[in-house]
């Protein structure tokens, strides 16, 4: 009863592993805040190390901070310090960061629900820039400071660790979304405020096209690595009709010291979770058709 789900997780892991095989641009761009909001956590981080001068450093995460690690993950983009920040919510994070060519540790604390236009720690990042400034000090043009990028791929005795890792990592992001939602705060998901919540085929098919339209195959792999994701996860709900849903009736029967509820009965209970599914289907469809028509 668990094999459909376990193929799942093994084909996840297979098609992560395979991505990280395949040569890919990775941004060496950096990440730099900009902004810092009044009373945040990073507002309120401490501060460890000393300036080049012996100095003790200001406290509190400062603007033009250069953020190079975040929880142990390197950091060279702001992507990267997204994902890295979100993996470790509601808890107290390490960052390594770089203020005048000093090196120090701040300790900065990522709420689960912070205020409305402020991410989990109250920063705003970017990657530093280089501007040209007009006589009224406002910029003219701006160019990246640090345009680089390196072409990363991984050997498959070193893809398959990481496909497994970043699987795991996959698994803790999602079940953190889930926790702000629920919570009523924002996700990090970048679709837009109307972007559906769920979708089907017709849904998945669009997503499908635009990804390869506008990224190429190898996030498609990734892409897909996702959805088998979703259905292991999916699989294992106790629901009628689902591999979740039978292994939760052998639970009964354990619970019942060994008395199994009849086959008629189970039946008829997975008939009515296939009937409600299918109808949870084409009302599905029928909303991913109507956003594609209009």
């Amino acid at each position: 009863m668990g094999a459909g789900v376990a193929m799942n997780l093994v084909l996840a892991v297979f098609l992560l592993s395979v991505g990280f095989m395949i040569p890919r641009e990775r941004s060496l761009s950096m990440a730099q805040i900009v902004e810092v909001a009044q009373g945040s956590p990073a507002s309120e981080a401490t501060i460890t190390g000393e300036m080049r001068d012996g100095t003790a450093p200001a406290q509190g995460i400062q603007p033009g901070d250069l953020v190079i690690e975040v929880a142990g993950r390197e950091i060279k983009n702001t992507s990267e310090m997204v994902y890295a920040s979100r993996l470790n919510l509601g808890e107290t994070q390490e960052w390594i960061i770089v203020r005048a060519g000093a090196t120090l540790t701040a300790e900065v604390y990522a709420r689960w629900h912070p205020p409305a236009d402020e991410g989990p720690t109250g920063v705003r990042i970017g990657a530093p820039q280089t501007c040209t400034y007009n006589e009224n000090s406002e910029p003219i043009s701006c160019e990246l400071k640090y345009p680089q990028t390196e072409n990363e791929w991984f050997w498959p005795w070193e893809a398959f660790p990481k496909g497994a890792s970043s699987l795991v990592d996959t698994m803790v992001l999602t079940v953190n979304e889930i926790r702000v939602r629920v919570g009523g705060g924002g996700g990090a998901s970048v679709g837009g405020e109307d972007q559906p919540a769920f979708t089907g085929p017709v849904g998945i098919a669009d997503t499908t096209g635009d990804l390869i339209k506008e990224a190429g195959w190898r996030p498609l792999i990734e892409f897909a690595a996702l959805l088998s994701l979703n259905l292991a996860i999916f699989n294992a709900l106790p629901i009628p009709m689902l591999d979740g849903g039978r292994m939760f009736f052998v639970f009964l029967e354990i619970v019942r010291g060994g008395r199994r509820i009849s086959p008629e009965k189970e039946g008829l209970v997975h008939f009515a979770g296939f009937a409600l599914m299918m109808v949870g289907v084409l009302i599905v469809t029928y909303f991913d058709i109507a956003r594609l028509v209009t």
